[in-house]
């Protein structure tokens, strides 16, 4: 048994070294290439952080992605237009618990459905809007305008059912110094790569009515709790870690298909080490049991 229990344990040792080696080779083979768990767009991985200068002198593009900032402030004091043309910083617009959506309105897949995913969710979120929250969606197209702000606007409040004061939700646009300023605040990235098209994460923010960064929620779609829990911690002003660094470390960026890929051999090496301590300890449990059951049989404790 003691040597059964050797060799598993020996067993084991080797599958940790050959899980590190793995990992630190699958790390190193995506190092330039954004993580996240989402369609074609990224959530940077805790142990890639890489400087911009660094990145701009190697002629890599900027990372994309968001460095979360939880319990920061986002910049308050820049101006956007709204959806009626009405000049209003994010100090007057935000007095409530707030979401904020960075979109642009002219985007044909992500953005869209995110709005109206956001707009469909609200009608069963367990919350007063207007009284205890309020949504902003915020362009970062510099070539967004007040018009399209209210077209979209407009064609997205036809999937609220529910009694939603229109001032409560507010499409705004800015210029470039703008955009650059609140994005920055946010931790948030993206890439223009040509005229009305970027690369861009897909997320959510939740801000308390202080403008302090609560909570990140990552996603296409938007479940009606989780907005409604978001909206609760920024009412408490309590800070809350997203799942995004447990969807990066099972997901990977494949730069040739431009889409994310299941890490399959780090979980699977995770599972079968796994695996192999659960199997080692109910063994060891065992061993132990036979021989104090063979020491009170010496002993005459029983027939």
């Amino acid at each position: 048994m003691k040597k059964e229990a050797a060799c598993c344990l020996f067993a084991g040792l080797v599958l940790l070294i050959s899980f590190g080696v793995a990992v630190a080779a699958e790390d190193g083979s995506h190092s330039d290439h954004p993580m996240g768990g989402d369609l074609h767009f990224s959530h940077e991985s805790e142990n890639q952080h890489q400087h911009p200068s660094g990145q701009e002198a190697s002629g890599l593009p900027p990372k994309i992605g968001v460095e979360e900032r939880l319990g920061e402030r986002i910049r308050q004091d820049i101006r956007f237009m709204d959806e009626n043309g009405q000049s209003v910083s994010l100090q007057e617009a935000i007095s409530k618990p707030s979401l904020i959506l960075p979109v642009y309105f002219s985007c044909p897949q992500a953005c869209n459905m995110m709005l109206a995913s956001l707009a469909q969710a609200v009608n069963d979120v367990p919350l007063e809007p207007g009284r205890d929250y309020q949504v902003l969606a915020v362009s970062f197209d510099a070539e967004d305008t007040p018009e399209k702000a209210r077209e979209a606007k407009a064609n997205y409040f036809k999937l609220i059912t529910r009694d939603f004061p229109q001032e409560n939700w507010r499409f705004l646009t800015g210029g470039q110094k703008e955009i650059d300023a609140l994005l920055a605040s946010m931790g948030y990235r993206l890439q223009k790569t040509g005229p009305g098209m970027f690369i861009h994460p897909n997320v959510l923010l939740a801000v308390s009515p202080d403008g302090r960064i609560i909570r990140y929620l990552y996603g296409l779609r938007f479940l009606p709790f989780d907005l409604g829990m978001a909206l609760t911690e920024a009412a408490a002003g309590t800070p809350h870690m997203s799942v995004r660094r447990i969807l990066s470390y099972c997901f990977d960026y494949d730069a040739e298909s431009k889409s994310y890929v299941f890490k399959s051999f780090r979980v699977a090496a995770i599972s079968i080490l796994l695996l192999s301590g659960i199997f080692l300890f109910f063994l060891l449990r065992k061993g132990n049991r036979s021989k104090t059951h063979s020491e009170e049989v010496k002993k005459g404790n029983h027939p």
